[in-house]
């Protein structure tokens, strides 16, 4: 190991290693310009993440032995050693958590600008997981030169360690390269106030004497817990101070929201969410685990994450929708309407952050599945003035990048099933029993669809696959119009350890085919996702028209068309099959009626199958259009049983 220092007064050296030993310590030579004589120390790593560590390293010596790598004889070099190469992308949840006023002050513990009033700067760290540490100064001014920091900075931690009395964490910029190391104390006192040190350089030891006069000196203190019932409150100790501070600016009296009359102790206040949205629901990747989305009658409990709950404001009692257009009588929008059912949503704590409000949209379809997306969060203020209305119209629903570990503050909505199935759901797809399939890897080949009695659940067969690239049994969650095109939507669950749940979408265009999808990418733009390549489906489905049975009894009757062309003839009296003298001649004479009105026959013949429950229909075609000559016409009848409100007929006649 050679070390090349940036101080010209150091000499470089280098390390050649001897004898290794445990926990990171080497027995090593040491070598440098000029030396006349053999010399020894210890080295030992320090591992403060995967790409961050420390030296350790004793005295050089003129004798070597292992006493040498002892850890008395070893003491830290404080400065910080990073593989810059992949250190700025290994984020870890930061070991401070919670709310803090703090007062900073500069080496000489001259006090900033902006630190005459308790909580006017604030730090909050991991107040939801994955947000970092985050640090509020109320102005540009109030940041200290050299810090490189916005008035809202959020950062990353990179590593969290102990040593000594004190526990460390490197910080990152969340948009630039710059890093900190922060010190505070490891215990914090009963008042709840401790100190830190927030060094500009990478230097992180515990000892007083700091070889580097760039960091500033950070006076800590925890702040009250904000609770459920007190989320009206002054932002910090100027609103008791100022005379009147609601005239002094707007921005001041936002800040004084309670002494200003923005809220009051009963205002905002927990709502109830609409009972559509209530139970216990998974996504589509633990569909056979402990629910991780529980909703009850005022909170959403996302496992691992946070717990929202449903608030209300002054002139915002009833949820709104979407598309702004309220129903005060339902509970939630129907499907056919589009509409998403739309709350605000508050996530407090005990720890001393401030409460963060966002907002929700809820798409509950018939069964046994809903859409959920959550906006990004937000902090006091919400409105600019008071006679603002409290609503979501400026809330983000787009994906935060600096905080992407909730999964359902997303870009797009996200699916769930209910954890108990309420009701079996049936999913015909009698018309797609043959199919040829494209698997997304590309491998081409053909398929049967076998469904139980009920049409409830589904079994895929592929006697050409030699590879099984998605399940074959599934249950049917969920079947249902999907958008205002006619797109029809079906969630199934598989039968398997490890259950998975995948979106079936049926485009009314082209209507042979169908797409399989994980349950992750479903959401309301898969279709034009799909139509422009961005999104790859598990796989797509086309009908095999060439192997289609005449599968009747589970179409429904809107579905049946009869294409009448030329001759028709409907027998309103039931017709022998096998007579053919009487029921010849009447026929031949009722086709040359229908040719000379055959317009009105058409319409009149649809009129009464599809209204008449049992009628004979007799099909007459001519052999002289088949041979191609004008000879007698041979007349074939052909006797069809009619049940038209359960077995839809679709035929094309030609005489």
């Amino acid at each position: 190991m050679q070390v090349i220092s940036s101080d010209p007064l150091t000499k470089p050296y280098s390390r050649v290693c001897i004898q290794a030993y445990d926990n990171h310590k080497f027995l090593v030579a040491h070598e440098e310009s000029g030396q006349t004589r053999a010399k020894y120390t210890c080295m030992q790593f320090v591992q403060r993440s995967e790409t961050v560590f420390q030296i350790k390293e004793g005295e050089l010596s003129d004798r070597m032995g292992r006493t040498l790598c002892s850890d008395n004889n070893l003491k830290l070099d404080g400065w910080v050693i990073m593989d810059m190469k992949n250190v700025m992308e290994g984020r870890v949840d930061c070991a401070l958590v919670g709310g803090f006023s703090i007062q900073v002050y500069d080496k000489s513990m001259n006090k900033g600008v902006c630190d005459g009033y308790l909580g006017e700067t604030r730090l909050e760290s991991e107040c939801l997981p994955g947000e970092g540490l985050n640090f509020y100064f109320r102005q540009a001014k109030c940041v200290a030169d050299g810090l490189y920091m916005y008035p809202e900075q959020r950062t990353y931690c990179l590593a969290n360690w102990d040593e000594g009395n004190f526990k460390f964490i490197l910080l990152k910029h969340n948009r630039m390269n710059y890093l900190w190391v922060l010190r505070y104390d490891k215990y914090i006192a009963n008042n709840g106030r401790f100190s830190g040190l927030l060094m500009k350089d990478l230097y992180a030891s515990a000892d007083n004497a700091i070889p580097t006069n760039n960091y500033l000196s950070l006076s800590m203190s925890v702040q009250s817990p904000k609770t459920l019932n007190s989320m009206c409150y002054d932002d910090y100790e100027i609103c008791s101070v100022l005379s009147d501070p609601c005239s002094y600016s707007d921005e001041i009296a936002r800040t004084c929201a309670k002494t200003c009359g923005f809220c009051t102790d009963l205002s905002p206040s927990v709502c109830k969410f609409s009972v559509s949205i209530n139970g216990s629901w998974v996504d589509g990747k633990h569909a056979d685990g402990a629910s991780n989305v529980l909703v009850n009658t005022t909170a959403i409990h996302i496992a691992g994450q946070e717990t929202l709950y449903c608030v209300k404001w002054p002139g915002s009692s009833r949820p709104s929708r979407a598309t702004d257009r309220e129903d005060p009588t339902a509970d939630a929008p129907t499907h056919e309407e589009k509409k998403a059912y739309e709350q605000m949503l508050v996530t407090v704590s005990d720890n001393g952050c401030r409460p963060r409000f966002s907002c929700g949209k809820f798409t509950r379809l018939p069964s046994n599945v809903m859409f959920m997306h959550l906006s990004q969060t937000r902090l006091w203020p919400l409105v600019e003035n008071k006679q603002d209305p409290y609503d979501c119209k400026k809330f983000s629903y787009t994906s935060d990048k600096d905080v992407d570990t909730n999964p359902y503050r997303t870009r797009h909505e996200n699916l769930v099933v209910l954890n108990h199935i309420n009701s079996n759901v049936k999913c015909d797809l009698s018309q797609f029993e043959h199919f040829a399939v494209l698997f997304r890897d590309g491998v081409r080949c053909s398929g049967e669809i076998q469904q139980d009695v009920r049409r409830t659940t589904i079994q895929l067969s592929f006697p050409e696959c030699s590879a099984q690239r998605l399940r074959h049994r599934f249950t049917c969650l969920e079947h249902s119009p999907f958008s205002h095109d006619g797109d029809k939507l079906l969630v199934t669950k598989s039968h398997e350890a490890s259950p998975k749940v995948h979106c079936w979408l049926f485009p009314r265009r082209p209507n042979n085919v169908f797409h399989i999808v994980e349950s992750e990418q479903c959401n309301t733009l898969m279709k034009r996702r799909l139509r422009k390549g961005r999104l790859r489906p598990v796989a797509t489905f086309t009908r095999d028209p060439t192997r289609q049975t005449d599968t009747v009894g589970t179409i429904s009757p809107d579905d049946a068309e009869i294409v009448l062309n030329e001759t028709v003839a409907v027998q309103p009296t039931l017709t022998s099959a096998v007579d053919n003298s009487p029921a010849e001649t009447t026929t031949k004479s009722t086709a040359r009626n229908t040719n000379r009105n055959s317009s009105r026959e058409k319409d009149n013949a649809n009129n009464r199958v599809r209204t008449t429950p049992e009628r004979n229909l007799t099909v007459i075609k001519s052999d002289a259009e088949n041979s191609g000559t004008k000879s007698p016409v041979v007349v074939a009848a052909v006797v069809v049983t009619l049940i038209v409100m359960q077995i839809p007929l679709i035929c094309k006649c030609k005489c």
